[in-house]
């Protein structure tokens, strides 16, 4: 662990010079809706690439794949891939092809499958990818995600001896509780199913009803995904016997201590039920899981972990101790101040999958659309904004219908339907219904203005792995300090497969080395 460690903090070392250059941190310090104000005036760091950006490109007849941030997205691509660059990326300038080879230098790998630091598992082969199969009720995504977790967990706790006799799980975040089920009916484990949500309770509630009128009478779709039932799966039933598993759903707010708390009483009631009939183990062992751990939740979860080992080790009584955690992180937008200092900063994008496909390019330039077009109300709104100013100062004895423009004219834009975008008098005709603004038509800024807007987030999209990175492998570091000492080790495992649309597919995983 200790040579892990200092390779870790090489990288991070690495990672933190490359995003304090001026150029990188100048991205994320200013807003694309910045750059669709006429008074914009960009830093000096963006000297290299500002007029390339706002400049007319030679396109192929007939496509538009020579925008600016295509080919920023198409040399990305390349250096991503392996691949040979396009002729048609030549143009790029030197200041961001060198950006980008240092942040494909600096990103970690996604592939499903890869472990890090050694590349590989040392726990054992992850699951095949069972992502065809369907599941009711949950998305293409959805479903690939909670196959491929309950998939690890199996082989985790069925080839890892010291889990052997592990049939408890606190499933932190369980939302509608898919995986929470699965892990109950399919490998006959005890699940204590935590939200803060009344209303994903209510959700689950009723998906467990409506599992259980399944069961009378299962259809051939049940039948396929039954019978693909891992060994794995067939080894944790054999051990663990005939007994059949149990789910409690528990709503509360989450931190590291609640979640502590929450398994304290728990496991006591569990402990309480099963005592009159069968021994029960001194100290109860318990797997902490999180899938898609939102914003600081995932620090929480770990605070919570290493709070409770400690405890465990301690000449204090306790009646469980964590064995074990599986946590995969998302939302780094939304993570406390305190548990990050670039927790804003990252981009939730995925560029190296924008290519992929037709439909995924055509998303790409939609998402793209959204970001400049939204960026280019600046001036329309700021101008609405001092009008009414205007307005105000000139009648303010007589300003109620005014003063609710003036209202009107800060709301939030919000979510606007794809088909708004299909071009830009649609698109001004319903911000002004939505925001109920009475003025004249808005033309559509110079596209040199679009073009750089476009640049900007493109190139924020392409550092975001490298700021993920910096979060993944802080924690890491973080965990592997303090486990120092002990018999457990931590890996970073890619479960998903990002092409099904996991961003977010890095799981944090805690076991006994």
């Amino acid at each position: 662990m200790a040579d892990s460690l200092a390779s870790v903090i090489d990288q991070l070392t690495s990672i933190s010079h490359f995003l304090s250059q001026p150029l990188v941190s100048t991205l994320f310090h200013y807003h694309p809706n910045n750059l669709g104000q006429s008074s914009f005036d960009p830093p000096p760091e963006w000297e290299g690439w500002w007029d390339w950006a706002g400049g007319e490109c030679e396109a192929e007849v007939g496509t538009e794949l020579d925008d600016p941030w295509l080919l920023l997205l198409k040399y990305y691509n390349s250096r991503v891939s392996g691949h040979e660059c396009s002729d048609k990326t030549s143009s790029v300038p030197p200041i961001l092809r060198s950006l980008i080879n240092d942040a494909c230098r600096l990103a970690l790998p996604r592939d499903i499958g890869h472990v890090y630091p050694d590349g590989r598992c040392s726990i054992t082969q992850l699951p095949n990818d069972l992502k065809s199969q369907a599941l009711p009720g949950m998305s293409p995504k959805k479903a690939h995600e909670v196959v491929q977790m309950v998939g690890f967990l199996e082989t985790l706790l069925s080839f890892q001896s010291s889990l052997g006799s592990l049939n408890h799980v606190v499933d932190i975040g369980a939302g509608q509780a898919y995986v929470s089920r699965m892990l109950r009916d399919r490998l006959n484990l005890h699940v204590l199913a935590l939200d803060w949500s009344e209303v994903q309770k209510r959700g689950a509630s009723r998906k467990d009803a409506s599992k259980i009128a399944r069961r009378a009478r299962p259809t051939q779709r049940e039948v396929v995904n039954a019978d693909t039932a891992s060994p794995a799966s067939d080894t944790r039933r054999t051990a663990l016997g005939p007994k059949a598993g149990s789910m409690t759903y528990v709503t509360t707010r989450i931190d590291a201590d609640s979640l502590v708390s929450a398994t304290d009483a728990w496991v006591e009631d569990r402990q309480a039920v099963i005592s009159n009939n069968d021994a029960t183990p001194e100290v109860t062992p318990v797997l902490f899981i999180g899938l898609h751990a939102c914003g600081s939740l995932t620090t929480d979860i770990i605070r919570a972990f290493l709070s409770a080992r400690r405890a465990g080790t301690s000449l204090r009584s306790t009646s469980w101790m964590p064995h074990g955690a599986v946590i995969v992180g998302c939302c780094y937008n939304l993570m406390r101040s305190e548990d990050f200092p670039l927790s804003r900063t990252l981009a939730a994008q995925v560029p190296s999958q924008w290519l992929r496909s037709q439909q995924s390019l055509g998303s790409a330039r939609l998402a793209m659309r959204k970001i400049a077009w939204r960026a280019l109300l600046e001036d329309h709104l700021q101008e609405t904004q001092d009008d009414v100013g205007h307005e105000r100062l000139g009648s303010e004895a007589n300003d109620g219908g005014t003063a609710e423009m003036h209202r009107n004219c800060r709301k939030r834009l919000g979510r606007l339907n794809d088909q708004v975008f299909a071009n830009w008098e649609t698109f001004a005709d319903v911000v002004r219904t939505k925001l109920h603004l009475q003025l004249a038509d808005w033309s559509r800024p110079p596209s040199r203005v679009e073009k750089r807007i476009e640049v900007m987030h493109m190139l924020r999209c392409i550092v975001g792995p490298v700021v993920e990175a910096y979060i993944l492998l802080d924690r890491f570091a973080w965990i592997s300090e303090e486990l120092k000492g002990t018999p457990m080790a931590v890996e970073l495992v890619n479960l998903f497969d990002q092409a099904s649309g996991s961003g977010r597919n890095v799981a944090i995983v805690i076991h006994p080395s």
